[in-house]
């Protein structure tokens, strides 16, 4: 509330008005009796001074020293808060960054802000698996060509679940990562399905390297579907949820799950195949 400017010769009042849970308004402020000098007069506050309301900040905000400004809304159902902000951002750099006053600057906080700091331990945390794979997958396999395919495998399902979040216009976030990682290991799983077979057919039981891995994409090409459209058609709740955070996931491991199993058993028995060729 405005005060009359005060001169030298008044201290400064500070007025408390209205309990807790109490509505104030102007009125009530004009009315509130002040005590007096003389003992038991009160007099009403208007009958002393103006009040007259005013803007001001109720608390100076900092954010790592820095005053800060902040600024932060929600969105409706259905709109992604991704696409919305880099619209915002567009429309920030053109109309409003060039007014902005010398050493004024802005910064991007929410979804933008939380998969930055989520997602590089999530990628540390993605190399590490990738370390541990290779280390089983040649410890299974005892050749280094086979273990190097098997991790070539690892990145054939991108390309689907990228293909998957473009046409269902979603962005890729920190659940989008959280899917992939959860194909890793259906991944994995149908790459040493079809190469132990493969390898048990040509290493051990002598058969040419084509017919071995004709043979493998032929007979296990039931698990692996069976896998696959499970986990593919496992994830449809999530995704007709239209959640922003579990949509990502579930188109992810959608699209990318039908890629797999189309890539696992047409490319792998050929990979194996040319892999093996001049060996036998």
């Amino acid at each position: 509330m405005g005060w009359p400017q005060q001169t030298s010769c008044w201290p400064p009042v500070v007025l408390n008005t209205g309990s807790e849970g109490e509505k104030t308004t102007l009125e009530s402020i004009a009315d509130t009796y002040i005590s007096t000098l003389i003992p038991s007069v009160n007099v009403p506050l208007r009958q002393i001074a103006e009040v007259t309301p005013s803007w001001s900040e109720n608390r100076i905000v900092h954010r790592n020293g820095i005053r800060t400004i902040t600024v932060s809304a929600d969105t409706r159902r259905n709109v992604l808060p991704a696409k919305l902000l880099s619209h915002l951002q567009d429309m920030i750099e053109e109309e409003i960054v060039p007014a902005f006053q010398q050493g004024t600057v802005y910064q991007v906080g929410g979804e933008p802000e939380f998969n930055k700091e989520h997602l590089t331990p999530v990628i540390h945390a993605l190399i590490a698996a990738f370390a541990v794979i290779f280390f089983f997958l040649l410890f299974t396999y005892g050749k280094f060509g086979l273990t190097f395919i098997s991790l070539f495998t690892l990145f054939l399902f991108m390309f689907g679940a990228v293909f998957g979040l473009w046409i269902s216009n979603l962005t890729v976030g920190l659940t989008a990562v959280l899917g992939l990682i959860g194909l890793f290991g259906i991944t994995v799983r149908n790459v040493i399905l079809m190469f132990q077979h493969a390898e048990q057919r040509f290493a051990v039981e002598g058969w040419s390297a084509r017919d071995a891995a004709w043979d493998a994409g032929k007979r296990r090409m039931i698990p692996i579907f069976l896998t696959s459209a499970a986990a593919s058609t496992g994830v449809v709740p999530m995704i007709l949820s239209g959640s922003s955070f579990w949509a990502p996931v579930g188109i992810v491991i959608f699209a990318g799950g039908i890629f797999l199993l189309v890539m696992t058993i047409t490319i792998l028995p050929v990979l194996y195949w040319k892999l093996n060729e001049s060996k036998k």
